[in-house]
């Protein structure tokens, strides 16, 4: 990436005033949306200023509310039981946001503020709308996951923040601040449609002003929930290829053992990984109540994902009839380059059935969830 001066500022004055310079400065919290901006040359900014030193702590407010720092971890206000209680809908936001890793890394206001991950626009080689172009590729080329409501264009992507979404709902208010002073913005105002006017910007925020507070009201009595469509079949598939295994690998194993099955420590421990996916896919659709489900389905997961080194290494551990690896082993591979040639070409094959099986997947998965919720409509 592009050689960037660093500031570490102690405190929002002094992080207003960094980001004022001739060039380019950028706030920088997390890390995960800017700097990965910054390695595909999205973004090049002359200066970085850290605003992780900005409050982050979450305090109850004078009428019953709650004021989040910025700088708040994800995980932090997932963690909080105040919030859980009283935003339940930010709580089940808060979880949903990425990956353990991002959610201990990223931020409240960097995930409020990051910008759109449509794929032409984290494209370098792509010149949209968003990056100063007089085109949305996605309107004729992949738009499976952009908008289709609410959106006129030009640019049709989907602002990517899970949280902002129930801040919306709650009537939060984001306090910022600039070299003009501070001020307070409803949420709602605060996200902006990607019209030619603002199609450079998803929010309202001025040159060198940060986003510091997200100020919540007192809930009242009102009913709140969240729902997500993403990724989560792809358990389907490690249930049809294991499931191929077990059924074909008896046939070989008569003619080489002379049974159709015997309780050989690789074979054992293969039953059992397909019986914990059985139990996963079952487990994902019994469990109606989403903490619950999302608990007992990572365990079976880890789990599963943990049995699968066990069964390569199995053969060095017990006594079986399987034979030693020929190829991922610490030595060099004794199978034979045309074999290899070979084996490579059908993993590769079976990688990409993989990833159409999964995206077809998807697809039924939304649509159902469509059919779904147009049957609720007229109900």
């Amino acid at each position: 990436m592009k050689a960037f001066a660093y500031v570490n500022p102690a405190n929002e004055r002094e992080a207003v005033a960094a980001l004022k310079v001739d060039g380019i400065a950028m706030p920088i919290a997390g890390g995960q949306d800017l700097l990965a901006r910054m390695k595909d040359y999205i973004d090049s900014p002359d200066r970085v200023v850290n605003v992780k030193g900005l409050d982050a702590t979450i305090t109850a407010t004078p009428d019953g509310g709650m004021k989040i720092g910025s700088a708040v971890k994800i995980i932090d206000l997932f963690e909080h039981a105040q919030v859980a209680k009283l935003y339940p809908a930010i709580n089940a936001a808060a979880i949903e946001i990425g990956t353990p890793q991002i959610r201990n890394q990223g931020t409240v206001g960097g995930n409020v503020n990051q910008r759109p991950r449509c794929w032409y626009y984290r494209n370098e080689e792509f010149v949209c709308y968003k990056k100063g172009g007089s085109r949305c590729f996605a309107v004729n080329g992949e738009n499976q996951y952009h908008a289709i409501f609410g959106n006129e264009g030009p640019s049709h992507i989907v602002h990517p923040s899970s949280l902002a979404v129930p801040f919306v709902a709650y009537g939060a208010r984001f306090r910022v601040i600039g070299p003009s002073g501070e001020r307070e913005i409803a949420a709602g105002d605060y996200f902006t449609r990607p019209t030619l006017q603002n199609v450079l910007k998803e929010n309202v925020l001025e040159d060198e002003e940060i986003l510091t507070h997200v100020i919540l009201p007192p809930p009242g009595n009102v009913k709140t929930g969240h729902y997500e469509v993403r990724y989560k079949a792809s358990h389907d598939w490690p249930l049809a290829f294991t499931t191929v295994v077990l059924l074909t690998g008896p046939l070989w194993g008569k003619t080489i053992w002379g049974a159709w099955w015997t309780w050989d420590a690789r074979l054992t421990s293969t039953l059992f990984l397909w019986f914990l996916i059985v139990a996963y896919s079952l487990l994902r659709g019994a469990v109606e109540e989403r903490g619950r489900r999302a608990r007992y389905s990572a365990v079976l997961g880890i789990l599963a994902a943990l049995l699968v080194p066990f069964i390569h290494l199995s053969v060095y551990l017990f006594r079986t009839l399987h034979p030693m690896p020929i190829l991922l082993k610490p030595s060099a591979p004794s199978m034979p380059s045309e074999m290899q040639v070979t084996f490579f070409s059908a993993f590769l094959a079976f990688l990409l059935l993989f990833a159409a099986l999964l995206r077809a997947r998807y697809r039924i998965a939304t649509l159902r969830d469509h059919v779904a919720s147009r049957e609720q409509e007229h109900a």
